[in-house]
């Protein structure tokens, strides 16, 4: 390459001297100046939305710095490619989150119990909760090597289940579904069962257990869900009752827009909450050290997209 630009510089020194802090920090500034300014400059984004773009990517750029390849093109290149695959995907969560906000506004329906809850998944007939104190032995049990069942699997399964012999991979895929379990349930219990090589009810009363220790933040969602509707209600009425009542219009006003903040509070809460079990849950489950679940599941993540990852287009993704 002829030309080399002084961020491509920067980021090839700081990875001929990882140790130098220095060097590490000046990478980090520089990676972030570039996320910030390119969706700007390629008007990708809005200047009020590249301050979002760069959190968005901040977990990301220490990895942005080490796969980089200077002889493939200039740093600011890199970064370019990476923005416009990123930013497209912000952009739709932040129109998916307020799509939703307005529509809880404005349609009461949408948030009730019925509707916000996922349709129960069916499961096999012997599956069962079983008692936590027999979890960590349920865990050893499916961590233990199997081939897998599913017959005729595409290139894609092959590869993963060719990683799955392996036994740190396959414990730390186990780890990674446990923190899941109602996704998993819900998604494809089945064939996970195949994959894994273990039997329907195994799987599924592991995963169900699992499941009850969420019952907390279910009841918390089902009370938010109420609260939600209550407001709603509350300040449709005043709405409703400001036009037949002039006196009291002031009144209805404050109550009405009173209502309509802490109903915005309650669904951006609702849109907070996560059904998953944290790492800490998780070690605590299935009686391993947190460590492990997160060196297992940061492991079993990158295998699965480089499993699953079939083109070279997705490498700065």
């Amino acid at each position: 390459m002829s030309y080399t630009s002084p961020s491509s510089r920067l980021i090839v020194q700081y990875q001929q001297h990882p140790d130098d802090e220095a060097l590490h920090q000046e990478a980090r500034q520089e990676t972030m100046r570039l996320l910030y300014q390119i969706p700007l400059r390629i008007r990708l984004l809005h200047e009020e939305a590249c301050s979002d773009f760069l959190l968005y990517c901040a977990p990301s750029i220490d990895r942005y710095i080490a796969i980089y390849d200077a002889t493939q093109l200039q740093y600011e290149q890199f970064i370019e490619s990476i923005v416009r695959r990123r930013a497209p995907a912000l952009e739709m969560r932040r129109k998916k989150q307020m799509d939703w906000r307005e529509a809880v506004i404005h349609f009461p329906s949408l948030v009730t119990f019925d509707t916000a809850e996922e349709t129960e998944p069916s499961y096999h007939p012997r599956s069962r909760i079983l008692p936590l104190s027999s979890m960590p032995q349920c865990f050893r049990y499916l961590c233990e090597i199997r081939p897998s069942r599913i017959p005729g699997s595409d290139d894609t399964i092959q590869r993963l289940s060719e990683k799955l012999s392996i036994h740190w991979v396959r414990k730390g895929f186990i780890l990674l579904v446990t923190t899941s379990p109602r996704y998993c349930l819900s998604s494809f219990p089945s064939s996970l069962a195949l994959l894994l090589g273990v039997e329907d009810e195994v799987l599924q009363s592991y995963l169900l257990t699992a499941e009850s220790v969420l019952g907390p933040k279910h009841d918390k969602r089902t009370k938010l869900l109420d609260s939600v509707n209550f407001h709603y209600r509350r300040m449709i009425q005043c709405q409703w009752e400001r036009q037949y009542s002039m006196a009291r219009e002031l009144e209805l006003v404050r109550k009405a827009e009173y209502n309509r903040t802490i109903l915005r509070r309650k669904v951006e809460e609702l849109q907070k909450q996560s059904f998953s079990l944290s790492h800490s849950e998780v070690a605590a489950l299935v009686k391993v050290a947190r460590g492990t679940v997160n060196s297992g599941t940061y492991c079993a993540r990158r295998i699965i997209r480089e499993c699953m990852d079939d083109g070279a287009a997705k490498k700065y993704g």
